[in-house]
């Protein structure tokens, strides 16, 4: 499918709230265009070098669909951008940049997990929970900031959404939940964006959080 990209330097991964303030020429174009369509749906892509604003960028080849759920033009001319993040979908191929940026990109499925497999993924997926949460609570205790409550993720931690699962979009939900509530920078949630399942997924995130547990230990130590 043809499909209008958004390309930015910040990653989405499914599920994600999205809210943007489109100002650049071409981008507001796209809106136009996508107000006089019938689906408003675009794509966003990292940017893996380059800036956002001007072109002569370089971009990654796994996007995240974005539905429109409310846009307001804005004073200047611009547009101010609510929606969702969907599905991943994979860049086939990147079409010229006139007007903006636009692709032909193919819907990834959900990742899979096999029935055998169910119960042990779903274990993973509620010890990384209860792994992310207590990282996220030493991060706000070390910078001395308020958390707000996070309800999807105590959820996962305490095992309770494993109750009767059947499908693997169940499952699929709930590794993205883990993934949108996890401290990594946009790399980090760019490469996850690329598991081939949700086991796969668990192995890099698994990484990601070493690493994200090794720089709060190197951060809690006083500098001399």
């Amino acid at each position: 499918m043809k499909i209008a990209m958004f390309p930015l330097s910040g990653v989405f991964v499914p599920g994600d709230e999205v809210s943007l303030r489109v100002f650049e020429p071409r981008y507001v174009e796209m809106c136009r265009d996508l107000l006089a369509g019938e689906d408003l749906v675009f794509a966003t892509v990292m940017i893996t070098a380059g800036s956002e604003v001007g072109g002569s960028d370089k971009r990654g080849d796994i996007g995240t669909l974005v539905g429109i759920e409310q846009m307001y033009a804005t004073d200047d001319g611009g547009y101010v951008v609510f929606g969702r993040a969907g599905s991943r979908c994979t860049i086939t191929e990147w079409l010229p940049d006139d007007p903006y940026p636009s692709a032909e990109a193919v819907v990834m499925a959900p990742l899979t997990v096999q029935p055998d497999d169910r119960d042990g993924v779903c274990d993973r997926l509620t010890m990384s929970a209860q792994r992310v949460r207590s990282l996220i609570y030493q991060l706000t205790e070390q910078r001395g900031i308020s958390m707000e409550p996070l309800v999807e993720l105590t959820t996962l931690a305490a095992g309770q959404w494993t109750h009767d699962i059947q499908h693997d979009d169940a499952v699929d939900a709930a590794f993205w939940s883990l993934v949108r509530h996890t401290p990594c920078g946009p790399h980090d949630r760019y490469v996850l964006l690329h598991a081939s399942n949700v086991g796969d997924g668990l192995d890099i995130l698994d990484r990601i959080l070493e690493h994200v547990t090794e720089v709060i230990t190197f951060q809690a130590f006083p500098s001399d």
